[in-house]
């Protein structure tokens, strides 16, 4: 009974801690251009400049995303590929369709509607998905929130943002500046606290989770892999997407891109 105690005080210790927790990393945004620039540097920027004021525009615009379908692969052969790269990652050119077909498969295949998530979708609007992404054709290097509804990116934080993201990597298991995108799932912070009190926090974890495995899949299956890693300063990630306006919390951190073959014991599982 006393180690059950134990147990249930340190659980709800952690989950205090992560619901309550307000320590922030203080990020100084560096624009390097202005909107317009953003703009002209994607072949699609759509027409949301953000709000204005005085004739000067406050906010960023949003990139719109190609058109993009589910994928068709073999679940065995993906499943077979997927690893976690490590350190074997490489630099490998990378364009907006891709990313647009990473983004795309992945909520599709998390977000089915009345199934898992309910008649008026609340809890699939529990986790959000942003991405940090360098060197891809047709998009400004910068932070963005994805909107799977409209598969549009919305740019928060402009500039590469590798170097702040490896800093805030507590063990340099993977080098950040080999990947073109670092996705990061978010959650609010009291997600139906009022309800299931701490209990929202571990669903919400637990939801996470199956997101990142169609993440992970859906990389796999564009002939990428994903690391999924969590022994990172969340407050970094979340000063880099100000998630502290929106009541948010940085919940995984995945890097994604091309790999080299690296070491790995394969076999079978039968005799």
């Amino acid at each position: 009974p006393m180690l059950l105690r134990l147990n249930e005080a340190s659980f709800l210790e952690s989950a205090d801690a992560a619901v309550t927790s307000d320590s922030r990393l203080s990020l100084t945004p560096k624009l390097t251009s202005t909107p317009d620039a953003i703009a002209s540097s994607s072949s699609r920027a759509v027409d949301d400049p953000g709000q204005t004021q005085g004739g000067q525009t406050l906010g960023l615009p949003t990139v719109a995303l190609p058109p993009a379908g589910r994928l068709s692969y073999d679940f065995l052969s993906v499943c077979q590929r997927r690893l976690s790269p490590g350190l074997t990652y490489v630099h490998s050119s990378m364009n907006l369709g891709q990313l647009a077909s990473l983004l795309y498969e992945t909520t599709t295949a998390a977000f089915r509607g009345d199934e898992l998530y309910g008649t008026d979708r609340e809890n699939a609007a529990a986790v959000s998905i942003y991405v940090s992404l360098h060197g891809i054709d047709g998009i400004a290097d910068g932070a963005y929130r994805y909107d799977a509804a409209r598969q549009q990116l919305k740019l928060i934080r402009l500039g590469d943002q590798r170097e702040a993201l490896q800093f805030a990597m507590n063990m340099g298991t993977v080098s950040l500046f080999h990947v073109p995108i670092c996705i990061h799932l978010a959650g609010h912070r009291d997600f139906n606290k009022s309800t299931l009190g701490y209990r929202g926090h571990r669903i919400e974890h637990m939801r996470t989770g199956m997101i990142l495995q169609c993440l992970l899949l859906s990389a796999s299956a564009l002939g990428m892999n994903g690391h999924p890693l969590l022994d990172f300063n969340a407050g970094t990630c979340d000063a880099i997407y100000d998630l502290e306006s929106s009541g948010e919390t940085t919940l995984v951190q995945v890097p994604i891109g091309f790999h080299g073959a690296g070491i790995r014991f394969t076999g079978g599982l039968h005799g």
